[in-house]
């Protein structure tokens, strides 16, 4: 890592489609090394992310809140269908955050796979779709968010 490069940290995530009955899964395992956003050295993240289709966000979901950990685990799943014939021009975008009570979640890193997706994005993407109904894990890190809650 260069120097003055912000310590997002990383993410795992593991994805599968099965081309019958047409459902993308997407599995949000868990992060290391997360950037301490709260006073005394903590988050308490979680991880929103949208499916995008056409350049739109189709569907969104969120996972668990984890508190107090810059190393969470979640293994949580989602299923989402998706046509065969769209499944190449699929995103998602990943959102990992920090919940605050009463307050919108402060982004700490974000990540994008699929065909928006560029190198190891994009080639974890690939790969699941070589290997239909197999679940694909890689450890991603994350890039300064762009989005918002």
């Amino acid at each position: 890592m260069k120097k003055g490069d912000q310590k997002l940290g990383h993410i795992c995530i593991a994805l599968a489609y099965a081309p019958n009955p047409q459902l993308l899964a997407v599995f949000i395992l868990s992060c290391k090394d997360l950037k301490s956003t709260d006073e005394g050295g903590f988050s308490d993240p979680y991880v929103k992310f949208w499916i995008v289709q056409e350049g739109k966000k189709v569907k969104r979901r969120k996972s668990t809140v984890k508190m107090r950990t810059l190393n969470p685990s979640w293994n949580e799943s989602f299923l989402f269908e998706v046509d065969f014939e769209k499944i190449e021009e699929t995103s998602i975008m990943i959102l990992v955050c920090d919940y605050d009570k009463g307050e919108k979640g402060e982004p700490i890193g974000e990540l994008l796979l699929g065909s928006l997706g560029t190198g190891a994005q994009l080639k974890h993407w690939t790969q699941m779709r070589r290997t239909p109904g197999k679940p694909v894990a890689r450890w991603h890190r994350l890039r300064p968010p762009t989005v918002t809650e």
